[in-house]
């Protein structure tokens, strides 16, 4: 139910998934009917860490605000922004503490729910699409259908999957992601070769059922792997990319914005400008930031695109107001809520790269969910606009989950040893 109401959203101050209300009914009523997953929770060092962050997050977003003279309404959007985050944490480790496997349910239900939310919302679904791409609403609406509808049904497919037909789930990520390269995602396409080229390597271990001698003996054998299949993956993509946009593959619109791109002093990081403008308006506030939602007063969008020749003034210009431009979990948590933003989403990177190094092959059969998935959250940790609190809450759940039952498991062998 959750996952079918993930992408039906809902004006209330900002944007909000129906699914999120939901959710913070269901966590007070689970709690009254069964308390139990709850007080494991508490006995979760990694858990109680993250809602401690996450709690400091909503308390200096709130002392931002009064210090910077937010009006209501952006705090309200400030603080409650973050409220949901916290509760799905707290709602997907009750969910998932007695069977990972209902992660599944979830999943197929978000896909299902997005290629619904083209149809029934899709001015909000299609709104960046139609103004990045200059596509007809028709256009967007077909690429994002193909494109991120069939993306979330392979991932779904991948998390039950992977351990029946692993060429397959390979063979379809690797469709999505070139596909998606063709409409101009970078990012997906990137993460979609990373991701495969590490799947192929596990392939020889998908039959397992659970491999904790991996965490133990293989893991320092297997980080210079990792490292090297992430770069092979990066330069693969980057240069197909190359190729496809200059032969004019991608579209006209996208071969026209590598060549500007390409032509600014940031390279084809051009369009990640908003960490130049990020890193000026954080050296001015770096303890409590500017507050939710901060009016670009001073000029940082301006004088980053002077610095980088990147029109990065632009991209935050909504309802006439000009925002500090961020693009990122990390960047714009620290910019508009200070310092203890910067250090929950810092933990959050913290836990998603230990858990990609350490414990998310002891489970084979749920790496073409959790290995993909753990790359994606890494970018969009560092270079994504934060939103999709809903998938960060399941995601964060499972990997705590994952590794406190490794550990456990690790510890009782050693005893027994």
């Amino acid at each position: 139910m959750v996952g079918l109401f993930s992408y039906t959203q809902v004006r209330v101050l900002g944007t909000f998934a129906i699914s999120e209300f939901l959710i913070i009914i269901m966590t007070i009523y689970l709690l009254l009917k069964n308390p139990r997953p709850f007080q494991a929770m508490f006995q979760n060092k990694r858990m109680i860490m993250l809602l401690v962050l996450c709690f400091l997050w909503i308390c200096s977003t709130f002392f931002s605000d009064q210090i910077n003279d937010t009006d209501v309404i952006g705090s309200l959007k400030g603080v409650g922004g973050i409220i949901p985050l916290f509760l799905c944490f707290i709602f997907f480790h009750w969910l998932l503490y007695d069977d990972l496997s209902f992660m599944n349910f979830f999943l197929w239900g978000v896909a299902i729910s997005f290629v619904i939310s083209l149809f029934i919302f899709v001015p909000s679904a299609l709104q960046d699409t139609v103004g990045d791409s200059a596509l007809t609403e028709n256009e967007s609406l077909f690429s994002r259908l193909i494109a991120g509808g069939l993306g979330r049904f392979v991932t779904a497919y991948s998390f039950s999957g992977f351990s029946l037909h692993p060429f397959v789930v390979i063979l379809l990520r690797f469709a999505v992601s070139f596909y998606s390269l063709l409409q101009g995602s970078r990012s997906a396409f990137l993460l979609g070769v990373i991701g495969c080229l590490v799947l192929l390597y596990f392939v020889k271990y998908v039959k397992k059922e659970f491999l904790p001698q991996l965490v133990r003996y293989k893991i320092k054998r297997m980080l210079p792997l990792f490292l090297v299949l992430i770069v092979v993956g990066g330069i693969t993509a980057k240069n197909i990319y190359e190729y496809a946009a200059i032969n004019g593959y991608m579209g006209e619109a996208n071969k026209m914005k590598y060549e500007r791109q390409s032509s600014s002093k940031l390279g084809l990081l051009s369009g990640r400008g908003e960490f130049v403008a990020a890193s000026l308006a954080i050296s001015d506030a770096p303890w409590l930031g500017h507050g939710s939602y901060a009016i670009d007063e001073e000029g940082y969008g301006l004088e980053a695109a002077e610095l980088t020749g990147d029109n990065v003034d632009l991209a935050y210009e909504k309802d006439g107001e000009r925002y500090i431009p961020t693009h990122s979990h990390f960047t714009g948590a620290w910019v508009q809520s200070g310092i203890f933003g910067a250090l929950f989403w810092l933990y959050a990177l913290y836990l998603t790269i230990i858990f990609l190094l350490k414990y998310s092959y002891t489970y084979p059969k749920y790496l073409g969910y959790v290995l993909p998935m753990s790359f994606s959250i890494i970018w969009t940790i560092m270079f994504s606009p934060f939103q999709n609190r809903v998938g960060h809450g399941a995601f964060f759940a499972f990997i705590i989950i994952v590794m406190k039952q490794i550990d456990f498991f690790d510890k009782r062998r050693k005893n027994i040893e």
